[in-house]
């Protein structure tokens, strides 16, 4: 997703010192960071020289630009500051100030908690291949001779999708801007999608911070790429238009957070090359999103452990063996439990062999010792890892692991060895190329239950896993 950068000059100042204001530019790029440089010092010369710390960071910064935008930045922290010399009677100071959040609109914020909205809206990278929705059609025409004579470009806002997300109090709904700029001969149209969220009761923007992240990891599982957040449109209080009518408008505010630079980028697909994308789901969406709020808290270690690795190159494979394993031991854990005997009954066998513990043992010892015990009725992770591959076994993983017992125990020793430096398991881990073939197939394996937790009929999931083209290569490979 391209980033760009925007600037806006004008003047700034705190809030609780609104006469002093001093003049400079914002710089809002996404990916490098929002700060404000300064002609004129916003600090006292004594914090500067002073080393004051607990001035140099704010909570709020206010500006007035020139072309009438009114800004909030959030989350203030001095970076830099260039005192002038005692020898000049104004103020020549420069300093920059860098924030984690920029809400540009017609009114100021004086605190973080009165960033309140009544809805807020955001875009992500693939949204539109993800929705196939771009509401263009064309119908070009020929002479006899096959020459174009005519082309008929024609768009049309697509359907509006809206529904209830019970689990969060927030009516869901899509929406659609389309952009026209004419230049001299050039005409530029353009499409975009977002989506929106309008809770019962106006929410801080944390709230829908949060809630716009979960929907980003969601069309990560959906689309099996990294996705980025884009524009967020926050909308405050209705006005009226017009003072002598009852057309009414709501105030709309542009919010600007930073990206994490470690998240890749994500480059341009076709809807085919998505895992699913919104047709292929043949599911509603109104009920996948229920269901993926609904089980946020059971599903999310095993969603963050998936996501993060898929979005995070940093070329190891080690790095996603480790990571695919861990994320299917919590989601079996959290989804089907899985102990040998009940908490109950094994209550009194780990009360005997705690007492069994020599007292020759350290107490820092003996600690780590109770605490193994606690969970020594609980599945291993091997045990897990099985079953979830004996679930989807038959009709989809059989596609990409020949053996699957041989499989298990490639991932349980090289998990062992990388973890605990297990010498006996050195012999049986892999390395190379091959742990990468290993961590793939698990990708695989988790991927297609988390799919399966949204009440995706299995068929679907199945069928989108067999296709997904940076899948399909793993079954030409030898396990």
């Amino acid at each position: 997703m391209n980033v760009e950068t925007k600037r806006y000059e004008g003047y700034w100042w705190f809030p609780d010192n609104p006469d002093k204001k001093v003049t400079g530019i914002l710089s809002i790029n996404q990916r490098e960071g929002i700060e404000v440089k300064t002609i004129g010092s916003l600090l006292p010369r004594h914090a500067l020289f002073g080393n004051q710390i607990d001035l140099l960071s704010q909570e709020i910064l206010l500006g007035q630009t020139v072309d009438g935008n009114s800004i909030t930045l959030i989350g203030i922290n001095c970076t830099n500051w260039n005192s002038n010399s005692d020898k000049f009677s104004f103020d020549l100071s420069t300093s920059t100030h860098s924030a984690s959040l920029a809400i540009v609109g017609k009114r100021h914020f004086l605190s973080k908690n009165e960033v309140i909205f009544s809805a807020a809206e955001v875009r992500f990278s693939l949204l539109d291949e993800w929705l196939c929705k771009s509401g263009f059609t064309f119908q070009d025409e020929h002479d006899d001779r096959g020459y174009p004579t005519k082309f008929n470009l024609e768009y049309e806002y697509p359907e509006v999708l809206e529904f209830s997300i019970d689990s969060i109090g927030a009516k869901f709904k899509t929406n659609y801007v389309f952009n026209r700029n004419k230049t001299n001969l050039q005409w530029q149209l353009g499409h975009k999608s977002f989506l929106r969220l309008t809770p019962i009761q106006p929410q801080t923007f944390d709230w829908y911070s949060k809630k716009f992240d979960s929907l980003r990891k969601f069309l990560i599982v959906m689309t099996g790429f990294p996705i980025s957040t884009g524009e967020i449109v926050g909308y405050g209080d209705e006005f009226y238009i017009y003072s002598d009518s009852d057309i009414t408008n709501k105030e709309q505010f542009q919010i600007y957070v930073r990206l994490s630079n470690s998240f890749l980028d994500t480059v341009n697909k076709h809807p085919g090359e998505l895992l699913i994308n919104l047709p292929l789901l043949e599911t509603e969406l109104g009920t996948v999103l229920n269901t993926w709020f609904q089980k946020s808290e059971i599903l999310d270690p095993a969603v963050i452990l998936y996501v993060a690795t898929l979005s995070i190159d940093l070329g190891y494979s080690e790095f996603r063996l480790l990571n695919y394993a861990q994320g299917l031991e919590a989601l079996h854990r959290r989804v089907f439990g899985g102990k040998y005997i009940a908490n109950d009954e094994y209550e009194p066998i780990a009360s005997a062999i705690i007492k069994s513990i020599p007292k020759e043992v350290g107490r820092d010892h003996r600690s780590s010792l109770e605490g193994r015990i606690k969970y020594g009725h609980e599945f291993s992770q091997r045990k897990r890892i099985k079953l979830l591959l004996d679930d989807v076994w038959t009709g989809c993983l059989d596609e990409f692991i020949e053996d699957k017992n041989n499989f298990i125990d490639k991932v349980i020793n090289t998990r062992n060895y990388l973890i605990h430096f297990d010498p006996a398991s050195s012999s049986k881990a892999v390395f190379g190329t091959e742990i990468f073939y290993v961590s793939e197939r698990l990708k695989i394996l988790l991927i297609t239950h988390i799919l399966i937790q949204l009440d995706i009929p299995r068929e679907n999931v199945y069928g989108a896993i067999k296709q997904f083209n940076p899948f399909t290569y793993l079954k030409r490979q030898t396990p």
